[in-house]
């Protein structure tokens, strides 16, 4: 195991090339590169003297480069990209660069420009840092307030973080993340840009009770282990792309409040009867999909449902809707039970 290049040692590099002599006698290894010629980056002596150094001085001297700068340094050679593109390189930079207080921030309003920059790196960039400054959150929430969307511009004098012009803001494609958020309680990345398959780690995400992905652009179905998230009271996924069926195993989410998946997404199927499971919802919104059958009698279970939602699905059987659902005391038809327009769509 070669010795850890200090400071001072990387200053003695960059200082006096006499220099690299004693410090090299430390590590072994050589690192074979073939570098580009005329590379603005190493040229000429430095680069046959920065050639010939070992692999682990020089994967050490390079962590101590910003990781959005030291990324580019992949196109010098294939030996450079395996010597950056290593977990344990990763990890080390981000160790050295990172400044820990990091994580005693709250991830809410708007990334930092740390947070963006690793968002457009690499996943396995994405997922350490993810481990080494999120895994303590419990509250991430990047997004524009629908309300507040035309308003917001880029203020060159915050520090704190980035205000985004537009709705499709920082995510695409879809951060790899989640795997490490397992603390997370409350996820809400409205209108961020995300595209992509629906990602599915965020069932490992199990502690979550609100969570919303709505207002971007995921696609696929999503995941048919959602039950897993237990502790859910609130689901929102409008305004995505999202297909297939709607999980049975949403049957599991006993606590879940509130779930709405409509606006733009194509959700084909029966609605299942499992949804009667979820005693304590008050909020059903399935709007704008194709779901296809009848409405199940089982709804008129959810004693608590204040808002039901169905408009706008031209393939589901609306002429005979369960009466005892429509006989449900705590809906209303002027302001909540939304079956509208769809006798003239099938």
């Amino acid at each position: 195991m070669p010795n850890p290049v200090s400071r001072g040692d990387i200053s003695c590099l960059m200082a006096n090339e006499s220099s690299i002599s004693p410090i090299l006698s430390k590590h072994s290894t050589p690192l074979p590169l073939v570098v580009r010629q005329g590379s603005p980056v190493v040229s000429g002596t430095t680069t046959s003297h920065f050639c010939n150094l070992p692999r682990e001085l020089v994967c050490q001297i390079l962590s101590w480069i910003q990781p959005r700068l030291v990324h580019q340094c992949r196109l010098l050679s294939r030996a450079f990209n395996d010597c950056i593109s290593s977990k344990e390189f990763i990890r080390m930079n981000l160790n050295l660069t990172v400044d820990p207080s990091v994580k005693l921030v709250k991830a809410n309003q708007y990334p930092s420009s740390l947070e963006l920059d690793m968002l457009q790196m690499p996943p396995l960039w994405q997922s350490i840092y993810a481990q080494l400054f999120m895994s303590h959150l419990s509250t991430l929430s990047w997004g524009l307030s629908q309300e507040n969307d035309s308003e917001d511009e880029y203020d060159s004098s915050d520090e704190e973080g980035y205000k985004p012009q537009t709705t499709e803001m920082l995510l695409r494609p879809v951060p790899s993340i989640f795997n490490y958020l397992t603390n997370l309680t409350y996820c809400q990345l409205e209108g961020c840009g995300m595209k992509g398959l629906f990602p599915s780690e965020i069932t490992k995400c199990v502690k979550l009770e609100y969570l919303s992905f709505c207002r971007n652009f995921l696609s696929g179905p999503i995941p048919a282990n959602i039950g897993d998230l237990i502790e859910l009271r609130a689901l929102y996924l409008d305004a995505n792309n999202l297909t297939g069926s709607l999980p049975v195993s949403m049957g599991s989410l006993i606590h879940l409040e509130a779930f709405t998946c409509g606006e733009g997404n194509s959700l084909t199927g029966p609605i299942p009867p499992e949804l009667g499971n979820l005693l304590n919802l008050r909020v059903l919104v399935l709007r704008e999909n194709f779901f296809e059958g009848t409405v199940p009698v089982e709804l008129a279970k959810l004693k608590a449902l204040e808002r039901l939602d169905l408009s706008k699905n031209p393939r589901l059987d609306v002429q005979n809707v369960p009466i005892d659902i429509l006989a449900m005391s705590a809906l209303t038809f002027e302001t909540v039970l939304d079956f509208k327009g769809l006798e003239n769509m099938g």
